[in-house]
């Protein structure tokens, strides 16, 4: 077990951005099996808008850039993590990934770690802001 706050074995952290916040359509592939209540968190990093999805862009090692994206934490067992990463179409650290799984920190918590699909390059249109969430509600996409 990587996180010593999932308190259970076999649990993971993940933190999510985009389609999979609740009440927007990927929603139906985690909190029906989330093992835990979802938590607000903070990660550094930007968004851009790739097909009409919001893609996390960690900042460059060294950078003095401080841009944060605002999203939820969950806890999520084996079973789910795999089935995200098929959404994500993330099939281990050595393939040809669309998205990469990562571990960061929370950018506001140093206790909170745990995965996140991240985009490998800052391919993608800039995104307004660092909360898709909101935009997603009002029917808009990152691209509009």
């Amino acid at each position: 077990m990587r996180d010593r706050q999932a308190g259970r074995v076999g649990l993971h952290r993940i933190f999510v951005y985009g389609s999979l916040l609740p009440g927007l359509e990927n929603a139906g592939l985690l909190w029906p099996f989330a093992k835990s209540e979802p938590q607000p968190g903070t990660v550094r990093g930007r968004l851009v808008a790739v097909d009409g999805y919001p893609a996390l862009v960690l900042p460059q090692p060294g950078s003095s850039a401080d841009r944060r994206v605002r999203g939820l934490w969950t806890l999520v067992d084996r079973e789910t993590l795999r089935r995200l990463d098929r959404l994500e179409e993330y099939f281990g650290p050595e393939d040809d990934n669309d998205y990469d799984r990562v571990w960061v920190r929370d950018a506001e918590r140093d206790d909170v770690q745990g995965w996140v699909y991240i985009w490998p390059d800052d391919r993608g249109r800039p995104c307004a802001g660092g909360d898709w969430w909101p935009d997603a509600r009002r029917g808009r996409t990152p691209e509009d």
